[in-house]
């Protein structure tokens, strides 16, 4: 019986091969926009799940309104956490990361460094990297005289 449901259908295909092959791509793109969506959501749900508090952590944007435009920042001013923290007593933890660039020289080669970030010492005490905290300390008690 499937087999000849799977004839008729053959023969059909083959009898109308530009509605075919219209169905098919349509039917092709269908599935390939559902799967980027999918992946697209998981990827957005997934963010920050390394961190074992991460239902507990926020990031605070800025929106500039303009008479043209809303300009959308991923960033603050650097006294907004501090008075967040003073302000708000739910704050437990706040965390200041500073991105920069850096021409970096060494000897006589010189290089540019993008992408540099700094944070303040709470950010690896809220965050699970214990390893690199503990490395961090010994790093420091070392030396110590540098700084």
């Amino acid at each position: 019986m499937i087999k000849n449901y799977i004839k008729i259908a053959f023969r059909n295909h083959w009898r109308h091969k530009s509605f075919s092959l219209i169905n098919i791509i349509g039917l092709a793109v269908g599935m390939a926009a559902c799967f980027l969506i999918f992946m697209y959501v998981r990827f957005e749900l997934s963010y920050d799940k390394f961190n074992q508090n991460f239902s507990q952590l926020y990031r605070l944007n800025t929106d500039i309104k303009s008479p043209n435009e809303v300009l959308h920042w991923s960033s603050v001013s650097a006294p907004m956490g501090p008075a967040v923290q003073a302000d708000f007593p739910e704050v437990k933890a706040n965390a200041r990361i500073f991105g920069a660039s850096f021409l970096v020289t060494n000897k006589n080669e010189k290089f540019q460094e993008n992408n540099i970030s700094f944070t303040d010492p709470s950010y690896l005490r809220s965050s699970p990297f214990h390893l690199f905290m503990a490395m961090l300390k010994l790093h420091l008690k070392i030396h110590s005289a540098w700084y």
